[in-house]
């Protein structure tokens, strides 16, 4: 167990560093996007893409890694204990022996996103189907002239035309909806009196999803 903790922990230096340099420089406001991405780049080894601790590496440690998505442990701790968790700096005793200690190689502002889009994980009602990554670029090329640069349904547009736009950040209505609906909305349409156009012919049905994907981390 400590040969492979060392490793663990000599895997963190190397990609934390790294980390800091180039790959998470924070260019806006989307703190759980910030954590998608970070997540998915070092926590999925373990802890699985859908954090439910099913990753690639979970099979060959000791202990099995926590399961971030459905575990009631994790909905009772705090944002400042999970910080702590990732951090390294939790108690002694509290947490498996092969966590790494991610203080060591990332940044706090960092595992502040972490513990953003852990929240996320645990809370979401519905699963990711695609990449918000990918979602961010077609959702700013497509769709923030009506709903915001922010997915707020403030774009441009709503000066100029008398529209109502959806607001993507709105939690509790995102939450209402399942994947299959915005999907039909996104590619079909709406079909009630409100400006929303169908998509079809325009974004592939991966780019729907990814768009789906952006949203619901915009609504978090």
């Amino acid at each position: 167990m400590n040969k492979l903790r060392s490793h663990l922990i000599g895997f963190t230096l190397v990609v934390g560093l790294i980390s800091t340099q180039s790959l998470f420089a924070e260019t806006d406001n989307n703190s759980v996007l910030d954590g998608y991405e970070i997540f998915n780049h070092f926590c999925f080894l373990c802890h699985g893409k859908d954090g439910k601790g099913h990753g690639p590496l979970a099979n060959k440690l000791p202990v099995s890694p926590a399961n971030l998505a459905n575990s009631d442990r994790v909905g009772r701790q705090t944002d400042r204990e999970l910080f702590r968790t990732i951090q390294g700096t939790a108690p002694h005793g509290t947490v498996s022996a092969t966590m790494p200690r991610w203080g060591l190689a990332i940044p706090e502002s960092q595992i502040h996103s972490l513990v953003d889009y852990i929240r996320f994980l645990h809370n979401a009602k519905f699963p990711q189907i695609g990449d918000p990554r990918l979602g961010k670029l077609v959702y700013e090329d497509h769709c923030t002239v009506c709903h915001g640069d922010n997915g707020e349904g403030a774009g441009m547009l709503t000066y100029v035309i008398g529209m109502n736009p959806a607001d993507h950040t709105d939690s509790e209505r995102m939450e209402s909806l399942p994947n299959e609906y915005l999907f039909r909305i996104i590619r079909d349409g709406s079909i009630d009196n409100s400006l929303m156009p169908g998509w079809k012919g325009i974004l592939t049905p991966n780019e729907i999803e990814n768009v789906i994907a952006y949203i619901r981390l915009l609504a978090y």
